[in-house]
């Protein structure tokens, strides 16, 4: 959703317009996408309030992830393997046995 809008109220171009679009037309293609763009996000909020990855994801990532310096995708590339490895574990917890609640 980058168009480039010339300040008359049309778009002139960007990254997934076709010139002959009617105003129906990028209005459609507007709604899939922020209909893919909610589907993120839903997804996303799902493996957040998912307590055990929370967890793994403290012990098992470097301790400024995710920080201001690098994006969360260089820490995913990273960590990519251990991440799947432990999802198929079932995000086995890594806590430090003294700091577990007993």
């Amino acid at each position: 959703m980058r168009d480039h809008w010339n300040g008359s109220g049309t778009v002139s171009g960007g990254i997934r317009w076709n010139k002959d679009w009617g105003l129906r037309d990028l209005y459609l293609n507007r709604h899939e996408e922020a209909l893919a763009v909610l589907d993120e996000v839903e997804r996303v909020l799902a493996e957040i309030a998912d307590e055990a990855r929370r967890t793994w994801f403290i012990w098992n990532t470097p301790i400024e992830y995710p920080g201001g310096f690098l994006d969360v995708a260089v820490y995913r590339g990273w960590c990519a393997r251990s991440m799947k490895a432990a999802k198929e574990a079932g995000w086995p917890d890594s806590t430090p046995e003294y700091l577990r609640k007993k």
